[in-house]
């Protein structure tokens, strides 16, 4: 089993390092680093590591091997200026064969002034495969990616591929996601990374419980940012969230921008989560997600 797992392993990584070969930057698809939801959004985007939802879709696909029931949801941020994103979506449990997850991403860059009859926006159509090998996690994605500006249009398929593990009787995750990975030539380039991460859970007691989150983003531009998250729970039923995050390269500028919080509620099978996350002069951005397990 262990020659197995070694192997699995290595084929992983070296999949990887050929499609990384395909990477060539970041311009045009900026908008697929926005958190999906509110509750990883108030963890500091800590989440590729303990995901276990439909947004595991997007933080990394191994999570959707954690998936205990099927989940659909909606998420929508307010974000700068005239934009907003909203991301939807939803996860079906097979039960040993894996998980599937589809979503979409939808992000408006609003009308451009002088120019009212026009109105730009980037689209992501996600679908994904998660399964579980007894001792890790494995997971897939693929992405289509739309962008309409000025009435032109651009397309390109890219793909995620992700693991975690569980140690320390399951208190300990670390999860990595090889993120928008370009699967064809295309005359648009993509903000490609690697997310590197672990999360603590345990329970102080029967009525309340703590979780500690920890990732580390490396984009191919070679901008890399340290992200942290913390959550304590109360009855599995509230939840209060805050995150951090620092651009390794400006650690100290600009620093309460990139404070996040966050609230959580969850009664029976509708979890709702709100975040708040300040930007300066751009404002203050609200992201609100809703998912439903059944």
């Amino acid at each position: 089993m262990k020659k197995n797992i070694n192997l699995i392993t290595t084929i992983f990584f070296i999949l990887c390092s050929i499609l990384c070969s395909n990477i060539t930057g970041k311009v045009g698809t900026e908008f697929l680093k926005l958190p999906s939801d509110a509750k990883g959004s108030a963890l500091g985007e800590t989440m590729v590591s303990a995901s276990s939802d439909m947004y595991a879709l997007y933080w990394n696909p191994a999570g959707l091997a954690k998936l205990s029931k099927n989940n659909i949801g909606i998420s929508y941020n307010k974000w700068i200026l005239d934009t907003y994103y909203l991301y939807t979506g939803g996860g079906l449990n097979l039960k040993k064969i894996g998980s599937l997850g589809l979503g979409v991403i939808f992000f408006s860059s609003g009308k451009i002034e002088g120019m009212e009859e026009l109105n730009n926006y980037d689209l992501a159509i996600i679908s994904g495969y998660g399964i579980n090998f007894k001792s890790f996690n494995a997971g897939v994605s693929l992405k289509y990616i739309r962008k309409y500006i000025f009435e032109q249009t651009s397309e390109i398929f890219c793909s995620d591929l992700g693991l975690s593990k569980k140690f320390y009787k399951n208190k300990l995750n670390i999860g990595i996601n090889i993120k928008n990975l370009e699967m064809f030539t295309s005359s648009q380039s993509l903000s490609s990374c690697i997310d590197l991460g672990f999360s603590y859970f345990n329970k102080a007691s029967t009525d309340i419980s703590f979780q500690f989150l920890s990732s580390l983003n490396i984009y191919i531009q070679n901008e890399k940012f340290f992200k942290f998250g913390f959550e304590i729970g109360i009855r599995d039923t509230i939840f209060f969230r805050f995150g951090y995050i620092f651009n390794i390269d400006e650690l100290f500028t600009n620093a309460f921008q990139n404070w996040r919080f966050g609230l959580g509620g969850k009664i029976l099978s509708l979890s709702v989560n709100i975040s708040y996350m300040p930007y300066n002069i751009f404002g203050e951005c609200i992201q609100t997600s809703i998912e439903f397990a059944f």
